[in-house]
């Protein structure tokens, strides 16, 4: 009989630590392409080393993220300014778009509303581009995204290629083309990021959608081009959490604003370039990143 009676309050005892370890586990969402993930990671080690559980989602769109979040079924996650700016929070006035600091500081107001707090944002601009190889650019004059319409004129037949949300968000391609004034080319490959770059080189697309921060334009030799006049906002990456995680959590708003200001593009870009092309374990880079600024 006291056998019995000792295995059920073990028992007990085991379920009331598991929930207890459950609802003090901190729960980190992130993107589906490597700089999230490594940004991702490197909140998931800091937050280790302090003590705390985590739990990391990866991958997912940036619209589930945002859900999530205000659900309250992931804690924190990086977020981009100018994604937030006009494809979250609806905005479409230019004006602040190329100032990073006046950028930052309407999200973080217009946030507020929300319950949303945005910690230190990095430097970091991983602006959405069009990229083409430069014998393409060479033979048609392609070097800023007003000289499209006129090449899709001469060269009607130019295949591009892109993610499918970059296809259909508010600061994406039907909302360049608009702006631009060009017509939307006939054929789209909607493909993941990862196969944009070989297609380019293989020239199965011919104009490709890339971000500020990817390394394999400077391998390639690649022509990014130039947005001249203003379309894209900027993209700086921050921590963003609800304020009623903030007060749940003590210390973890002081832990994640370690991060942002130690991440310029040029960091970013090594760190992409480690993990996308050396092939480097992404454990192992963010690791070293950190140790670096003696963080772990």
């Amino acid at each position: 009989m006291h056998r019995v009676i000792l295995f059920f309050i073990c028992l007990w005892w085991s379920l009331i630590q598991s929930v207890s370890a459950e609802s003090s586990k901190i729960i980190i969402g992130g993107k589906n392409f490597t700089e999230s993930h490594i940004l991702t990671r490197s909140l998931t080690m800091l937050l280790q080393k302090e003590g705390f559980v985590v739990e990391e989602r990866l991958n997912l769109l940036t619209k589930n993220l945002r859900r999530d979040l205000l659900d309250q079924q992931i804690h924190i996650y990086w977020e981009y300014t100018g994604t937030a700016y006009r494809a979250l929070l609806r905005q479409s006035d230019i004006r602040l778009s190329n100032h990073p600091d006046k950028l930052f500081n309407k999200v973080r107001q217009l946030d507020e509303k929300n319950g949303v707090l945005w910690l230190n944002r990095s430097s970091l601009n991983n602006t959405f581009m069009l990229v083409v190889k430069r014998s393409l650019a060479e033979k048609h004059n392609l070097w800023r995204l007003s000289d499209l319409g006129r090449v899709l004129e001469e060269a009607p037949t130019l295949v591009f290629g892109m993610h499918r949300s970059f296809s259909v968000r508010p600061d994406g391609f039907g909302r360049i083309a608009s702006y631009y004034g060009f017509k939307v080319p006939k054929e789209i490959r909607i493909m993941g990021h990862s196969a944009i770059y070989g297609s380019l080189l293989r020239d199965q697309i011919n104009v490709g959608m890339g971000f500020g921060t990817d390394p394999q334009i400077q391998q390639f030799d690649l022509v990014v081009l130039e947005d001249n006049q203003a379309f894209f906002p900027v993209y700086n990456a921050a921590p963003t959490l609800l304020q009623s995680t903030a007060d749940r959590f003590p210390g973890l708003v002081e832990i994640a604003n370690r991060v942002g200001p130690l991440i310029d593009q040029a960091t970013m870009i090594r760190l992409n370039y480690l993990v996308d092309i050396k092939e480097l374990p992404l454990e192992q880079v963010v690791a070293e990143w950190l140790r670096d600024h003696n963080l772990l």
